[in-house]
């Protein structure tokens, strides 16, 4: 018989199982008291191969003190508790076709063309059918040439008709969006940018009339900054502000004017939304050329900005009277000979 496990009775207040087990794996004419009684050797053969007999009888600790208990991995799977039912299976979900189709007719972020060409396709993206849109540098109209009339209750104004960006005649928050596209380039001199949206023209850039003291493209920057400001003050809360900028080169310096837009207006409390870039049909030239320097520019940006009141909680936007101080601080880009 082999070894034996004894247990004694703990403070376990569960019943218990007690196993009788009886192993022929090593029996011999000489050492088996059945042997010596004459029992054939087949017989002894047919009971070593048999299958392990067990008896199982519960009982109760309490009762019955001490007892012999099979090894732990057999009692495991003979425990009543331990015997696992089959799981059923879960039906597959059907899964759910995805909506929507497979096309290539897209709203795209750069495309060659004309300000009329793309500006229906912002409004369609970030304006609502219904909204008060202030075109405030209204001028001939050109962006609304493809855009049905009756889509938008526009307000179409102009610093020629008397209304200053930078001095709006709006309520606050009243407006759903603002479309601002002012004069972006200064003329140095010359015909090269007659025919171009220079600021000379429209502000003076060069002269006292621009009402700052700022000269070139500081001056430019200056007239974004005063009418984003202005523009925060009339839109609604997450009203859009569509800006028309272009980037270039003053003084033999790099300006890129949509990235110093991004990150001034950001502490106004504007988000970007999107950037389009709009490239020209034709092929902009120069008067006169002796060496070229930096590429030529011949692509505008869209930027279009959310006033957030998301972003009033997580950043801290200057009032008014601080952007009119740091303004004033900022020195002026002095033109290089």
């Amino acid at each position: 018989m082999p070894a034996e496990n004894a247990y004694a009775a703990s403070a376990m207040n569960l019943p218990q199982l007690r196993f009788h087990f009886l192993l022929l794996d090593d029996f011999s004419a000489n050492s088996n008291p059945r042997a010596e009684k004459g029992v054939a050797s087949s017989d002894l053969k047919r009971e070593q191969t048999a299958p392990l007999e067990v008896e199982v009888e519960k009982m109760d600790w309490r009762t019955q003190g001490e007892f012999r208990m099979l090894p732990m991995d057999l009692r495991n799977s003979l425990m009543p508790e331990k015997i696992q039912t089959p799981m059923k299976k879960r039906p597959k979900k059907k899964r759910k076709s995805p909506d929507g189709i497979t096309t290539n007719d897209l709203i795209f972020s750069a495309q060659q063309g004309t300000n009329d060409g793309i500006f229906p396709s912002i409004l369609k993206l970030y304006v609502p059918t219904g909204s008060k849109i202030a075109d405030i540098t209204y001028g001939g109209g050109v962006f609304w040439r493809s855009v049905p009339k009756n889509h938008y209750h526009l307000l179409a104004t102009d610093i020629k008709n008397g209304v200053d960006c930078r001095d709006l005649p709006y309520e606050n928050s009243s407006l759903d969006c603002i479309v601002f596209d002012p004069p972006y380039m200064h003329t140095p001199g010359g015909t090269a940018h007659v025919n171009h949206q220079n600021y000379e023209n429209y502000y003076g850039n060069n002269i006292a009339a621009n009402g700052s003291e700022k000269k070139y493209h500081e001056a430019v920057l200056d007239l974004y900054f005063k009418t984003a400001l202005e523009a925060k003050r009339v839109l609604k809360s997450e009203g859009m502000f569509i800006v028309k900028c272009m980037d270039e080169v003053c003084a033999n310096q790099q300006r890129l004017t949509h990235v110093e837009l991004i990150n001034e207006f950001r502490d106004y409390g504007f988000i970007v939304e999107d950037l389009f870039v709009l490239l020209r049909n034709n092929r902009p030239g120069v008067s006169r050329i002796l060496r070229q320097v930096h590429a030529r520019k011949n692509h505008s940006y869209f930027l279009i900005f959310r006033k957030s009141a998301r972003l009033r909680r997580t950043v801290k936007v200057r009032s008014f009277t601080e952007h009119a101080k740091v303004l004033a601080t900022r020195p002026a880009l002095r033109q290089m000979a």
